[in-house]
């Protein structure tokens, strides 16, 4: 899980260097957005080559399969295949997934206490799931499978009403109670 938070972390820096490149004057809150676009779209690039090794068998056995494949590694030994790169990487890179997803499956069954995990996990769940979400979105499309890490992004829309209740509430603690020049 480290290796995989630390590679997210380093893709993030490159794509925040892109960005800056790209777009040398925006907001932060901008600069966010379009990292996190470049983040779905660099994901789902690397999904789309994965699926490359997604193709119709046309071999009639087990022989003919085993075959190819030895004929291929027999070709190049050395040379892997670009999907099988790409399958690496992306693995590598979506390890965490996973372990977000099952946290929240269990937060969310009332298996875990969800004022613990938010405390301890909530920049984890905010970070990765704003980094991924365009990502998780084709995934969803892609697969057919429309709940694929559904339970992780409702958890995340719940740490961010939480941190919005939060906010609402010290901006009314802070705000004038009708004296000085706000009467």
């Amino acid at each position: 899980m480290q290796e995989c938070r630390l590679a997210l972390r380093a893709l993030h820096n490159e794509l925040k260097s892109f960005s800056i490149r790209q777009q040398p004057n925006c907001s932060n809150e901008k600069r966010n957005e379009h990292i996190n676009e470049l983040f779905g779209e660099y994901l789902n690039k690397l999904w789309a080559d994965f699926k490359k090794s997604d193709r119709d068998v046309t071999e009639k056995s087990i022989a003919e399969l085993v075959n190819l494949h030895v004929a291929k590694i027999d070709a190049e030994p050395a040379v892997v295949q670009p999907h099988e790169r790409a399958g690496a990487h992306y693995q590598r890179l979506t390890r965490i997934f996973g372990w977000l997803e099952r946290v929240a499956f269990m937060v969310h069954r009332g298996l875990l206490p969800k004022d613990d995990i938010v405390k301890l996990y909530d920049a984890v769940y905010l970070q990765i799931v704003g980094w991924v979400f365009e990502h998780l979105r084709t995934r969803r499309d892609d697969s057919g499978n429309k709940e694929y890490m559904l339970e992780t992004t409702k958890l995340r829309d719940i740490i961010l009403a939480e941190q919005a209740a939060r906010q609402k509430e010290e901006e009314a603690k802070q705000a004038p109670a009708g004296t000085g020049i706000y009467k």
